[in-house]
């Protein structure tokens, strides 16, 4: 994992604030960590999931609304100033009982809190969208999402995000990857979410 600074914008609701994905000495042991700056009481607080379990990568950027995706003990939070979600709790129906690893580096979130997040399952790489209630599968070349006749293979060149503008989910939910597919060809997918 590589150091990371994220800048949340200046709007009249939010304060810049300031997160840092990084290792750090805690107590004496060098581990990755996550702190965001608190302006609340002018100190850096390090970022956990539930029940106190240290944020160890900072997946997404920060949106307008101060959310952004962690991974702590390998798990999926949404995480804002006020609440954490943990998102894997309602996966897609094709991905019940299928052992996943959560992503460190591929993920996205727009200005809605909506977010889409990478996982693998063997050596393929899938993509899932949180849609403020339940994740839906968007791509994943073992279950053939999405349906396709020429088939994807892999799925690559997913971009880390300039909230809801450029990045791989925008404001209108639309969520743009590249993949590669049978015959050693490419292809560019727009998937919105339905």
């Amino acid at each position: 994992m590589s150091p990371a600074t994220t800048c949340l914008p200046d709007s009249p609701s939010v304060r810049p604030a300031t997160l840092l994905s990084r290792p750090l000495s805690v107590g004496g042991t060098l581990r990755e960590t996550v702190l965001v700056w608190d302006y609340a009481v002018s100190a850096w607080t390090e970022v956990t999931g539930f029940n106190g379990t240290p944020a160890t990568d900072l997946v997404t950027g920060v949106n307008e609304d101060g959310q952004f995706v962690i991974l702590a003990g390998g798990i999926p939070y949404l995480v804002s100033r006020t609440e954490r979600i943990q998102l894997n709790m309602t996966p897609p129906a094709e991905l019940y009982g299928v052992p996943i690893t959560w992503s460190d580096s591929v993920g996205s979130i727009n200005n809605h809190g909506r977010a889409v997040l990478g996982y693998t399952r063997g050596s393929s790489l899938g993509l899932v969208f949180w849609t403020g209630q339940q994740l839906l599968l968007v791509a994943d070349p073992v279950a053939g999402a999405p349906p396709s006749t020429i088939g994807i293979t892999t799925i690559e060149d997913v971009r880390r995000d300039r909230v809801g503008r450029s990045g791989m989910l925008n404001d209108r939910d639309e969520i743009v990857f590249r993949a590669a597919r049978t015959g050693g060809t490419e292809a560019i997918y727009l998937a919105r979410a339905q």
